[in-house]
């Protein structure tokens, strides 16, 4: 496929916009709700609600766990936060406390992601995939298992298909049937620690497209798309990452796709996948060139942001 590449906005600057502390040391995680509104978690163990990328203070409180925030998804008006033991669902907007959705005395819950309609929380139990509804706790269904730790995973838009990865090994699940299927299986050409380390391995954040034809899997310096049946449609290299890219994030047109590595840099890049051509729009660095734990696109504005293992958070443009 051709590969083409514009000249860069702000190209190799350190990104030094406003930096909002929210959460103290510690990873930090971001998403948005439907109406533009910034979710965030992290080390002291708050869920916090801004109304938009400029306000000066907190909103509002969303949830709170006991020790940290190790994993948050927001669909929709909907937050799912875990600390490791216990999952809580909550409503933006609503009043009343979040909902205990499942609760692990051992522990061992790493991700937790929601559907696109915010009515099913998949999370990951060590190797093991568990699907649970958010409107009754009581039905967990289960997926299916990795060998080995779950990387991360991602609902496809229509909440049929279910991606995860493990220490290079890719699966797609059907969550269609009864009980859910592995669709396919890839193994992916890239290595890890022993013992996973995000800032050296990154955290494999992966997507679907907004229409749900491709998936964007980090391998690598590069991003792989894949299609619903995992063979790979073609791949985003000599992409200006000379380290490992540790997450990737379409926007809601499906028209730009960010990607960011160990090091903090982050590119955005323009992907016309019907010409399978690419190019790079604008790059830019964290402004210690720390690693950054979560990456986001709000949906109602030309707006990423991201956060950082000190428990701030950032927005470009």
């Amino acid at each position: 496929h051709k590969h083409t590449q514009m000249s860069l906005v702000n190209s190799g600057k350190i990104y030094s916009e406003k930096k909002h502390d929210a959460h103290g040391e510690g990873q930090t995680f971001i998403s948005y709700g439907s109406k533009g509104q910034l979710v965030t978690g992290g080390g002291n163990g708050m869920v916090y609600l801004f109304a938009d990328s400029d306000s000066e203070g907190v909103a509002s409180e969303l949830l709170s766990v006991d020790g940290s925030v190790v994993s948050l998804d927001c669909k929709e008006n909907s937050v799912v936060a875990t600390n490791g033991e216990n999952i809580y669902f909550k409503s933006i907007g609503d009043d009343s406390d979040a909902v205990l959705l499942r609760a692990e005395s051992d522990g061992g819950i790493d991700i937790v992601v929601l559907n696109s309609e915010s009515n099913i929380c998949a999370f990951s139990l060590q190797n093991e995939i568990k699907l649970i509804p958010t409107e009754n706790s009581r039905f967990v269904r289960s997926v299916g298992k990795h060998s080995k730790l779950i990387h991360n995973m991602c609902f496809n838009p229509t909440s049929r298909y279910l991606a995860s990865t493990s220490f290079g090994e890719l699966k797609l699940w059907d969550l269609h049937s009864d009980p859910p299927t592995l669709v396919e299986t890839r193994t992916l050409d890239a290595s890890f620690s022993d013992i996973l380390n995000p800032e050296v391995d990154g955290i494999g954040g992966m997507e679907f497209d907004p229409k749900g034809d491709l998936l964007a899997v980090p391998v690598k310096n590069t991003i792989q798309l894949f299609d619903t049946t995992l063979n790979k449609k073609f791949t985003l290299k000599d992409m200006g990452h000379s380290a490992v890219v540790s997450e990737c994030r379409f926007d809601a047109k499906g028209t730009l796709l960010a990607s960011v590595d160990v090091t903090g840099k982050i590119i955005i890049w323009e992907v016309l996948f019907g010409e399978g051509t690419w190019s790079a729009v604008s790059t830019f660095t964290h402004p210690h060139r720390k690693f950054i734990s979560s990456l986001a696109w709000c949906p109602t504005r030309d707006e990423l942001g991201f956060a950082d293992v000190f428990g701030s958070f950032c927005v470009w443009p």
